[in-house]
Parts: structure tokens; C-alpha cells; sequence
């Protein structure tokens, strides 16, 4: 995704041949299209400070929701807390409650679809994806 947001063209990218058999898919659905007959990313793309800025926020309002909902719903998810080996850092805290919180995340997403924010021509609801990189 990266080369195509940078411009990179696919005869001289690390862009693997799996990848390259995804296109067409990725073009239905909206995530990279064409402009001038060039691949481009369709989806927002990010820099990692803002992708981090906007989990702060996102922690944030889980805090907000945790302090109205009570104790009892807070000791439910946090039984329900999804392990992680210690070397994957990466993991935003928010996806190992997924298992806990499923139904209040698909809510909001299901929110977003009925407001028209979700890929192109997809009539399912699906989860959102971003671009992120280090600048």
C-alpha cells in the first residue's frame, strides 16, 4: 500500500506478486483506485503520530463510557482481556477487549455504514481501514 501511496511504480517496488493479484479486488472495494491510469490509495492515510493521537482519544472515550456504564461491565471486559505475547507491541490496548466489546464496536461501526462512511459498493458491514506510516 505504501509504494502506491508514494507513487512508487510496481515494476520497480517490493511489491510482492500476491499483492499485485489483490489489486483488483482492492479496486472494487474502494481502497485503491486510479487516477490517470495510476494506482492510488483511496483510503485516509495517516502518520503515525495522528494515528496515535486519535487512539489517545479513542482511550479517552473509553474511560468516559467505563465511568458511565459502572464497575460491574468493567470487570466483565477485563476478564475477557485478550493475552498477547510480550513482543507484540504494536497492539492497541482497545482491540484486546474486542472480544468483550464486539457488539459496541460493530455498533458504531454499523453507525458509520448507515451514514455512508464505509468502501465503495460494499453493501456488508465491515470494519475501517486506514494507512498508517512513520514520518
Amino acid at each position: 500500500m505504501w509504494s502506491i501511496y508514494d507513487g512508487i511504480s510496481l515494476e520497480t517496488s517490493d511489491i510482492t506478486n500476491d499483492f499485485i493479484s489483490y489489486i483488483p479486488t482492492l479496486e472494487q472495494f474502494g481502497v485503491i483506485g486510479r487516477t490517470e491510469d495510476k494506482l492510488c490509495v483511496k483510503i485516509p492515510v495517516l502518520k503515525k503520530t495522528d494515528y496515535d493521537e486519535m487512539c489517545a482519544l479513542i482511550k479517552n472515550a473509553t474511560e468516559e463510557i467505563k465511568a458511565v456504564i459502572g464497575e460491574e461491565f468493567t470487570t466483565f471486559i477485563t476478564s475477557l482481556k485478550t493475552p498477547i505475547p510480550k513482543h507484540l507491541t504494536s497492539v492497541p490496548e482497545l482491540f484486546r477487549y474486542m472480544e468483550a466489546t464486539a457488539y459496541f464496536v460493530m455498533s458504531i461501526v454499523r453507525e458509520a455504514y448507515n451514514n455512508g462512511l464505509h468502501l465503495k459498493d460494499v453493501d456488508y458491514c465491515c470494519p475501517p481501514v486506514v494507512l498508517v506510516y512513520e514520518a
